[in-house]
């Protein structure tokens, strides 16, 4: 059968572009935590957890079951952190759930976007608190939105602190379910945000939780 140049050309830029999709996506291996909560982490990024110490690439498997784990009930529990290789680039995700929730989903689910910045406003002098008792004091608020993930409302609060070697922006993530809230906090150097920013986008949008 005859194939046109044209024809030719379109095909081998679509078997490019899969092909650099499916690169892509195998530099990501997902990580089964407890509580049903999954994510994606790239492969090459060192992982600290419970009975965890690991570069995540050292798993042979395509999906990384950490979920059998025991885990405490404490007000603030570590479920996973992840750091971007190599060391001299800046980028990480923490995972921690607390219990009760801090806020009842349907409470959240019935805020309008007024109400829901004007809490923002008043979380700001806390997180100007604790970012300075960090070291890393507040450069810049970005302000609090709501969305969802999966059925979970969920609260997103957005800025940009100082970093030993340069700004970071922040991302932190309140997942609310009835008796708990998972606390998701994604950051990155801001000098290096062409590159971390389309991976902590795509780890952000692997969130799934079961429950």
């Amino acid at each position: 059968m005859f194939i046109s140049k044209i024809t030719r050309v379109i095909l081998a830029v679509i078997l490019a572009t899969t092909a650099t999709v499916t690169a892509a996506e195998s530099l990501f291996i997902k990580v089964k935590l407890p509580h049903s909560f999954t994510i994606d982490l790239p492969s090459n990024w060192w992982a600290i957890g419970k009975d965890l110490d690991q570069v995540l690439a050292t798993t042979v498997q395509a999906c990384l079951d950490l979920s059998g784990f025991e885990v405490g009930k404490g007000e603030d529990v570590n479920l996973i952190a992840a750091n971007a290789m190599p060391r001299s680039m800046y980028a990480s995700v923490r995972i921690d759930v607390s219990y009760p929730a801090t806020i009842a989903p349907s409470e959240l689910t019935h805020l309008s976007a007024a109400e829901v910045s004007e809490l923002g406003r008043e979380t700001l002098p806390m997180l100007k608190k604790g970012a300075q008792m960090q070291g890393n004091p507040l450069i810049q608020f970005y302000g609090m939105t709501k969305s969802t993930i999966g059925k979970h409302p969920m609260l997103s609060t957005r800025y940009k602190r100082g970093g030993p070697k340069g700004p970071v922006i922040v991302e932190a993530l309140q997942i609310l379910l009835t008796n708990k809230t998972f606390n998701v906090n994604l950051a990155y150097r801001e000098s290096e945000r062409a590159i971390w920013k389309p991976v902590i986008e795509r780890i952000k949008a692997s969130i799934l939780i079961g429950e």
